[in-house]
């Protein structure tokens, strides 16, 4: 609809995509964590987790910075984690010397150091890494659709999102969303226009979800039901 009212008259196919939900479904987070090598202090603690590449466009230095503001406003809780799967050198940031430039290097969990996008980790274990968390975290400037939203959710994990782009589309009533207060440019010639959600918003999400622990069903539960 978009490329007929932009003057596109050539012909034009869809091509759906989607997530396999008989793979991408919800386990005990706890076994969910041993298979992701969490040790056994940290298997009863609160995770905030991402799964995007670590491109300009998914933000990673704003998920750094504004959950590191979080974790310091709330005391620095010996039981909260963030994890990231993605590369930690990529089109995007260092961000191993991000998180320890916030000072949030012992918080940060990884699903492997030597993470890079021309290794593939096994598809079996993606469901582990999603259930491993309590919540995911996007901070990303805009989705055409939303891969790692969807297979987290379909998992049963609640969504922080950017109110922009599709994510506010498809995830309209079922995501806990962060108003995006300024937007921003893709690098690298594109020019793509994305939104930069708010600090204090995103930190308030994510000390919601950390003291209203009981509501972590009611959101996953609208999460996978839309998913």
């Amino acid at each position: 609809d978009q490329l007929r009212e932009g003057g596109y008259r050539g012909s034009s196919e869809v091509i759906p995509y989607g997530v396999d939900t008989e793979l991408y479904r919800p386990i005990d987070k706890r076994d969910a964590r041993r298979a992701c090598g969490f040790r056994e202090h940290m298997l009863d603690g609160f995770v905030v987790g991402r799964a995007d590449r670590n491109a300009s466009r998914k933000r990673y230095d704003l998920s750094t910075r504004y959950w590191s503001e979080w974790w310091k406003e709330a005391g620095r809780p010996d039981d909260a984690w963030l994890y990231y799967h993605c590369a930690l050198r990529d089109l995007g940031w260092d961000i191993q010397q991000l998180a320890k430039y916030y000072g949030i290097e012992e918080r940060l969990v990884l699903t492997a150091r030597d993470l890079n996008p021309a290794l593939l980790v096994p598809q079996h274990l993606m469901p582990s890494i999603y259930n491993s968390w309590d919540v995911h975290l996007s901070t990303a400037m805009g989705e055409g659709w939303g891969l790692v939203t969807h297979e987290s959710a379909a998992c049963g994990v609640p969504q922080i999102l950017p109110r922009y782009s599709a994510l506010a589309e498809v995830w309209d009533g079922v995501g806990h969303f962060i108003d995006c207060t300024g937007t921003t440019a893709t690098v690298g010639g594109c020019n793509t226009i994305g939104g930069i959600v708010d600090e204090e918003l995103t930190i308030n999400a994510i000390s919601y979800f950390d003291t209203c622990r009981h509501m972590w069903d009611y959101h996953g539960k609208l999460a996978f039901d839309r998913a």
